[in-house]
């Protein structure tokens, strides 16, 4: 069976949620945070 992964890019302001989202983000298996950015702008780049 295959098994697809998601991989997502946090965009937050604010350090410590960011840091809180991308960590319970990476320890969801099937899950791969490929980038963090702090506005819109920035993760629209990392995309």
């Amino acid at each position: 069976m295959y098994k697809s992964e998601t991989r997502i890019v946090v965009i937050e302001d604010q350090i410590m949620l960011r840091d809180f989202v991308t960590s319970l983000a990476s320890s969801i298996p099937g899950i791969t945070v490929v980038g963090e950015a702090v506005d819109r702008r920035e993760g629209l780049r990392l995309c």
